[in-house]
């Protein structure tokens, strides 16, 4: 939406209580902005930033994000696992719930 060219760096700029990224900034050769965590991580992809509890790293070559958790810190990502079951993943619920909880066992109630 706003073109701001080769990204020169990346930081958060606000945190919540819990740690977790809320606002991000982006700086590039011809400009920067301000998002919300939220939509960088919807941006970048939900199978890429698995959360918003992130950190950064950089150097003058690289910018390294690591997320940690999957998703808001209260179980499973709605939109996560949206975009799991969408095009191009097309996951079935029992691949999701696995990824969300691994080690757990999906079963059938009778």
């Amino acid at each position: 939406r706003k073109k701001i060219g080769m990204v020169r760096s990346f930081e958060i700029i606000a945190r919540d209580v819990s740690g977790r990224a809320t606002r991000v900034a982006i700086n590039g050769e011809e400009g920067s902005l301000e998002m919300r965590a939220a939509e960088f991580r919807a941006l970048v992809g939900y199978d890429k930033l698995l959360s918003t509890l992130m950190k950064v790293t950089s150097s003058e070559e690289t910018i390294k994000i690591e997320g940690r958790g999957y998703g808001h810190g209260h179980g499973m990502c709605q939109s996560g696992a949206m975009g799991m079951a969408a095009p191009p993943y097309n996951h079935k619920y029992k691949e999701i719930l696995l990824h969300y909880f691994p080690g757990a066992e999906v079963k059938e109630l009778k």
